[in-house]
């Protein structure tokens, strides 16, 4: 297990968390070290073949651990509700962060996240090398798109850009 300063992991319930009710927890992403390290661990991921193969193509993931428990410190909470959301605006300003950054570096590098635990924020929309993988599970004996089944319809509002 990789061990971080305490400030970059979750704040919950007023407190500093390596892990929650038994569950590890999220990274606060509105501390910039953790979008540093971030950044570094990406650059690291691609190595120096990737800029001497333009032509190629990468995609990177930069998503949130299998885990409901996201940083509630002042600073994150603000951010979530400025993008109208409980969860998913921390995350989708970190990741656009991330691509942005490799966008300058790596042109032909798309990051991949996904909507997994959190909402598409009303606010920031993701930049255009940012692919979104939607992690939820609408009823797969009906099309996609059949709006008549209520977990269907809500599968298909999570991709109201």
């Amino acid at each position: 297990m990789l061990c971080y300063p305490c400030r970059m992991i979750a704040e919950i319930e007023g407190k500093r968390h390596r892990e929650y009710d038994g569950h590890m927890v999220q990274m606060c992403l509105t501390n910039p070290d953790v979008l540093r390290i971030a950044i570094e661990s990406a650059r690291g991921w691609l190595g120096p073949h990737v800029k001497a193969e333009p032509e190629n193509k990468y995609v990177i993931s930069v998503t949130v651990n299998d885990s409901p428990f996201f940083c509630k410190c002042a600073e994150c909470v603000a951010v979530n509700r400025q993008e109208g959301v409980t969860e998913g605006g921390t995350k989708m300003r970190f990741v656009n962060a991330i691509a942005n950054r490799m966008a300058e570096e790596y042109p032909h590098v798309a990051v991949e996240t996904m909507l997994y635990h959190t909402a598409m924020p009303k606010k920031t929309k993701p930049v255009s090398n940012v692919l979104i993988q939607l992690v939820y599970d609408p009823d797969w004996r009906y099309a996609f798109d059949d709006q008549s089944y209520e977990v269907n319809r809500r599968a298909l509002n999570r991709f109201d850009l």
